[in-house]
């Protein structure tokens, strides 16, 4: 299937993403899907293949290629924001920056709040970590404004030494 949800509505796309893989599941059916969407190939795969500039970069369970992208072009295809950490480059997942200090094994960044986006059940701030944009997760009783600089800390991350393609 060659792009399927492209040319959908949203309310549409969303239902046949939700229902897809089931109905390949009941009807014992292989699909090979294409897309450029993220979320589309997350939703509806069992296992997952990147490719990017024709070479396969990363192949296997959806849950085993997003808990350890290979490479930092698989970690950025992936969604994860590459942040300078130390020496290294550290690979964020889009939902896993919080407000807070560290704690053991995770790890932490200063960012520079630019604006703070109320999105109905939740908000965020938009910021910059070294000139990097960056989305954090924030808790109802949190309240940066802009121009402040918060301690965000990763939940989940996956470390690239300097020269790790």
């Amino acid at each position: 299937l060659d792009e399927p949800f492209a040319n959908l509505d949203a309310a549409t796309r969303r239902r046949l993403l939700d229902h897809l893989p089931a109905w390949l599941s009941q009807m014992n059916t292989t699909a090979v899907v294409v897309t450029h969407d993220r979320e589309e190939a997350l939703r509806v795969a069992d296992d997952l293949a990147i490719i990017a500039a024709g070479q396969l970069i990363a192949h296997g369970a959806v849950r085993d290629v997003l808990a350890a992208p290979p490479n930092r072009c698989a970690a950025e295809l992936l969604g994860f924001t590459l942040l300078p950490h130390g020496d290294d480059l550290v690979a964020v997942p889009a939902d896993a920056l919080q407000l807070g200090a560290d704690v053991l094994g995770d790890v932490s960044f200063q960012v520079l709040v630019q604006r703070v986006v109320d999105l109905g059940g939740r908000r965020e701030v938009i910021g910059a970590v070294a000139g990097v944009a960056v989305r954090v997760q924030l808790l109802a009783e949190d309240a940066p404004l802009a121009g402040d600089t918060v301690t965000a800390t990763a939940k989940r991350h996956v470390s690239f030494a300097d020269g790790d393609g």
